[in-house]
C-alpha cells in the first residue's frame, strides 16, 4: 500500500497484492469493499470506496478517500471512522482485507454516444476511472465533464 496526498483531507491509496499475483480486472466505475479493524472498534467495519484509476493496471488499484471530519456545529457526531483510519493509521506495506471489484455503476466502453459526467467533491472518484478509461482507449466519444467542490484546496 502506498499513500499520496491529493488535496487537503484527500489521499489516494495505491493497493498491490501482497502475493504478487495479478489483480482481478475491473470496469470503470466499480468499487472495492474493505473490512477494516480500526483501534477502539469492538467489531470490524465494512466500507466501500470507488476505484479512481483506469482499469487495466494489473499490478495495483487506486482508491481516493476524503477524510470525514466531525461536523463543526455538532460535536456529538464523531468523525468518519473508516476515512480517518485510512488517513491516520495505515502505513505503507500494511495488508488490508479487500473484496474483488464490484458494482453496476459502470461505463460502457463499447458505446459511441456522447457522455456527460457531473460530480461534486470526492464523488468524482468513479468518474475519474471512467474518463481515464476513455482516454486510455483513445475514444472518439464526445465527453462533457463538470465538477464542483467547496474550495480549491478541498477536493
Amino acid at each position: 500500500m502506498d499513500k499520496v496526498v491529493e488535496a487537503r483531507d484527500v489521499c489516494s491509496f495505491y493497493l498491490a497484492p501482497h502475493d504478487g499475483k495479478p489483480l482481478p480486472r475491473f470496469l470503470p466505475g466499480q468499487y472495492l469493499t474493505f473490512q477494516l479493524r480500526p483501534p477502539g472498534q469492538a467489531k470490524p467495519i465494512v466500507r466501500c470506496y470507488s476505484l479512481s484509476d483506469r482499469p487495466g493496471v494489473p499490478e495495483r488499484y487506486r482508491v481516493t478517500i476524503k477524510r470525514v471530519a466531525a461536523p463543526p456545529d455538532k460535536k456529538e457526531i464523531p468523525p468518519g471512522v473508516a476515512s480517518n483510519y485510512f488517513h491516520d493509521h495505515l502505513q505503507v506495506g500494511d495488508i488490508l482485507d479487500v473484496k474483488a471489484p464490484a458494482g453496476q455503476f459502470v461505463l460502457d466502453l463499447q458505446a459511441t454516444t456522447p457522455v456527460v459526467f457531473l460530480a461534486g467533491g470526492v464523488g468524482v472518484t468513479p468518474l475519474l476511472s471512467m474518463i481515464n478509461a476513455l482516454a486510455e482507449a483513445r475514444s472518439s466519444r464526445e465527453v462533457w465533464f463538470s465538477t464542483a467542490c467547496a474550495t480549491g484546496a478541498s477536493t
